[in-house]
């Protein structure tokens, strides 16, 4: 060997001892911090953490209280509804016809005016029920729509849109019956529909 290469491996053996005397070192200071009763309490919720991200929960901790009782009615089935019902729009309907190619233009029923003497049908949305439940969203034929307004709690968007209207009415209910209780929840919602019913929409 040469002289340089002597010396090279002298400085590789001294590195190599620094290093493990770096590593030993630290690893006595881990072991003092295990002792340590609020490092193992830290230590623990470190891990529970990271078994905590596997599940659906994870996540809640970055939502408001809006997003707490949207994703609260969205997790629950409710099998006995009280029948509140948003109106959402009327349409008249367009004849289909069958898409054979994918540039086939499917053309969709035309929203009209609540009050139009062409509308075929009133589309109403349950405030209760969830997406894949049947009668969460209805087709009422205009024709059958004063009975279905009558036997059931029916409210009309006035200065919002079907969709937001109903956004907006779903999460007050059920923020009032988490705060209130749904007996005083159901009765907001039925004095809001008494003030309605002299209401006729000319809007769609």
């Amino acid at each position: 060997m040469t002289d340089k290469e002597i010396n090279k491996f002298k400085d590789k053996v001294e590195s190599l001892k620094d290093t493990k005397k770096y590593l030993l070192d630290l690893q006595e200071k881990i072991r003092e911090y295990e002792e340590n009763t609020i490092v193992k309490e830290y230590l623990a919720l470190l891990e529970q953490l990271e078994t905590d991200k596997e599940y659906s929960y994870w996540g809640i901790q970055d939502l408001d209280e809006k997003q707490i009782f949207e994703r609260a009615i969205n997790e629950i089935k409710i099998n006995k509804s009280n029948n509140i019902y948003v109106y959402l729009s009327s349409y008249i309907k367009v004849n289909r016809r069958k898409k054979k190619k994918a540039d086939d233009l499917i053309v969709a029923d035309l929203p009209v005016a609540y009050n139009s003497l062409n509308a075929d049908y009133r589309k109403y949305r349950n405030i209760e029920l969830k997406k894949d439940d049947p009668n969460y969203e209805v087709d009422v034929p205009v024709h059958k729509c004063e009975k279905f307004e009558r036997d059931n709690i029916v409210l009309h968007a006035v200065s919002k849109n079907g969709a937001d209207y109903y956004d907006y009415v779903r999460n007050m209910y059920f923020e009032d019956i988490y705060n209130y209780g749904e007996e005083k929840a159901l009765e907001k919602v039925k004095y809001m529909r008494n003030l309605q019913k002299p209401i006729r929409r000319n809007n769609i």
